[in-house]
């Protein structure tokens, strides 16, 4: 079932390959130039959480920024958003169950090489060769990959269904998305005292293997949830939008 799911994510990610590629490069050097100028010495003496969140933001929407736009959820109707491509994939014979796997496939083939390259760009900045060495970068950038591919799922698990948006419905989904990304940014003062990236510099240097054993586990754990989650939705949905 895996093997059937990953083919038809590649064949989905060949699909207007060139625009994907160009819109990835684009997301690439904004996230880049944004990261080596926010997060420099005077930012991990003193942080600024605003710069903090919007970091962890753009990783968590990574995916819809380097996706395009025929691939992502777009208004059907007048009351119903979904996914056209995946759409039009829902009317034909092919197994729920590897569609569902396909959805998460193609979002780490989409997104996981733009974010090792970010990663391993960022390692030019004087600031971060200054508090970590070259190992518990590594650690450090395994957990925000492993970060933005765990936690950003929740992009692909929408497109498997339609959505009714109201403009009740939208505020309630920014809201919730501020107060998650608050409360993970205030993780940080809670438990260590500090930014949530300084807490995330801190165990890379000083409990790696823990810090790299939980962001390993990560991605499975929350692929099987939610694998788990849309094939009870699924089932339950309606694609008749009359």
């Amino acid at each position: 079932m895996w093997q059937k799911a990953l083919d038809l994510a590649l064949f989905e990610w060949k699909i207007k390959l060139t625009n994907r590629l160009l819109i990835q490069f684009i997301t690439l050097i904004t996230l880049f130039v944004y990261m080596i100028t926010v997060f420099n010495d005077a930012h991990f003496e003193e942080p600024i959480l605003i710069f903090e969140m919007l970091f962890i933001a753009f990783l968590l929407l990574g995916y819809g920024w380097s996706t395009p736009m025929e691939f992502q959820l777009q208004r059907i109707n007048e009351n119903h958003y979904a996914s056209p491509v995946l759409f039009m994939l829902q009317n034909l014979p092919i197994n729920k169950s590897t569609l569902i796997r396909s959805r998460f496939l193609l979002f780490y083939l989409n997104l996981a090489p733009l974010l090792i390259l970010l990663f391993i760009l960022f390692y030019i900045s004087p600031a971060i060769r200054n508090v970590m060495t070259p190992y518990s970068y590594f650690v450090f950038s395994l957990f925000w990959i492993s970060f933005s591919l765990s936690f950003g799922s929740f992009l692909p698990a929408s497109d498997i269904r339609t959505r009714q948006m109201t403009q009740g419905k939208l505020l309630f989904y920014i809201f919730s998305f501020i107060v998650f990304i608050s409360l993970i940014t205030q993780l940080g003062d809670f438990v260590y005292g500090g930014s949530f990236i300084n807490l995330i510099i801190y165990l890379s240097n000083h409990d790696p293997f823990w810090l790299a054993l939980f962001s390993i586990t990560l991605i499975p754990l929350t692929l099987v949830f939610w694998v788990k989650y849309l094939q009870k939705k699924i089932s339950k949905e309606d694609y008749d939008l009359s």
